[in-house]
């Protein structure tokens, strides 16, 4: 997934574009690579989203590499990939055509996150999506969204004293509330697809 070269990508869309419209404004080109760039991070964020486990795998892989295992891939931890996330989306302003193609990766990186400011940011960008496209499947996206953080909030809010446990985003381990995520979300009986 690393190697799709998003830059590339981008100016075959720009010169379609050209020959079918004639004109087509640059900066296009530019909003077009970061949002690829975004998916390519928001897909590899959703794969250690949906697979609980295979962050410490890897991890223990490669503790105990030996000379046959240095192809094996390093990865990122999935509060990395939803910071860069984050950081991608950050470029794409509301005002352009192509801010409604951030859905799923804004999406995503709710579901990652635990943090206040962040769950803010999100559901700021996916009503500002709203206002502009008003979909239902963007509501549904939302009340997803704090449904979710519903159910994590009460998996790690409270030890058995009830104090508070974490504050943050929770350590990525086998027993973190965020790694059964999908399997919660299957739970609340929300219509949704998630691909």
């Amino acid at each position: 997934m690393h190697c799709f070269d998003t830059q590339a990508w981008a100016n075959e869309i720009y010169a379609r574009n050209l020959m079918a419209f004639g004109a087509v404004d640059k900066v296009e080109v530019h909003l077009r690579a970061h949002i690829a760039t975004t998916y390519r991070t928001t897909a590899c964020l959703y794969m250690l989203l949906i697979a609980p486990g295979l962050q410490s795998y890897m991890r223990r892989r490669a503790q105990s590499r030996t000379a046959e295992d240095k192809q094996l891939p390093a990865l990122l931890n999935t509060e990395d990939y939803a910071a860069t996330t984050l950081k991608l989306l950050s470029f794409v302003p509301a005002a352009s055509p192509l801010f409604k193609y951030t859905t799923w990766p804004v999406f995503m990186t709710g579901v990652e996150t635990a943090l206040p400011e962040r769950r803010a940011w999100v559901m700021g960008r996916m009503q500002a999506m709203q206002d502009l496209c008003p979909w239902g499947m963007l509501t549904a996206a939302m009340e997803t969204l704090t449904e979710i953080w519903q159910l994590r909030d009460a998996a790690t809010a409270t030890s058995e004293g009830g104090d508070s446990v974490i504050s943050g985003d929770a350590a990525d381990t086998e027993q973190s509330p965020k790694m059964n995520w999908l399997v919660r979300l299957r739970g609340l009986k929300i219509d949704c697809l998630i691909v």
